[in-house]
């Protein structure tokens, strides 16, 4: 890995054990480990990935210029993802893979970004407009929440300047409460969640992402998440 070389990798560590050198340590050994072990990690590449059209179909997501500071804006539209449905018909490894994946392209984004500007961190507007209670109340979906809060805060640290999500509705916010308990303090300050009330939330969006880096449908001007423009490019693999 690259940035393994470069220091900047390496005071993300320090800055998560709050410069503790052998929490740091320890941190970033597991990380490693991770790395090298972990089998949805071994199946992606941020080059030659391509997720399943059923779950892409369903989990729109792009990154849209930067915010005031030069920061990467990462948008993701999953409130329509039916996690239960993917679950039982057997693509929940399919669906862990393409989390590992959105992680690993976003941080891929985030470096490229860095080398223009020096920023280090990204920005994430989350939509979860549509989240039914069938999602909240299934438990291998709550399951793949709370293992993705611990891999954004195991192994991604330092990487959220500000997560901002959008059309919350009572049902994600019982799931959200769920996985709270797993993430820091230092991350969940980094959150906030709003509901239905558009007006409120886009005032929000525009005090720290310029006009330009955010979609016409998030009061923008910015092309659409839905017009394909935001989102890499890859070949869809068959359903299996």
């Amino acid at each position: 890995m690259d940035e393994v070389e470069e220091d900047y990798f390496f005071l993300r560590w320090l800055r998560a054990r709050h410069l503790n050198i052998e929490k740091a340590k320890s941190m970033l050994w597991k990380y490693l480990e991770y790395r090298r072990t972990n089998t949805y990690i071994e199946d992606i590449s941020v080059a030659s990935y391509y997720p399943l059209k059923i779950i892409t179909d369903q989990a729109s997501f792009g990154m849209s210029g930067t915010d005031f500071e030069g920061r990467p804006v990462f948008i993701g539209s999953v409130g329509q993802v039916n996690f239960k449905e993917l679950f039982e018909k057997g693509y929940k490894d399919d669906c862990y893979r393409f989390a590992h994946y959105l992680a690993d392209w976003v941080m891929y984004v985030s470096e490229v970004e860095r080398r223009k500007s020096g920023s280090t961190q990204v920005n994430a507007i989350l939509d979860f407009d549509g989240f039914s209670f069938g999602n909240a109340l299934h438990v291998q979906t709550i399951q793949a929440a709370i293992y993705g809060a611990r891999m954004f805060e195991a192994f991604y640290p330092e990487t959220l300047h500000r997560s901002i999500m959008v059309n919350a509705n009572w049902v994600f916010s019982s799931l959200y409460n769920m996985t709270k308990p797993f993430l820091s303090t230092e991350t969940t300050d980094k959150i906030q969640v709003y509901g239905h009330d558009t007006e409120k939330w886009k005032a929000v969006l525009k005090q720290y992402i310029p006009n330009e880096s955010i979609p016409i449908e998030y009061g923008g001007t910015a092309p659409s998440l839905y017009s394909g423009q935001l989102t890499p490019k890859y070949p869809y693999r068959d359903q299996a």
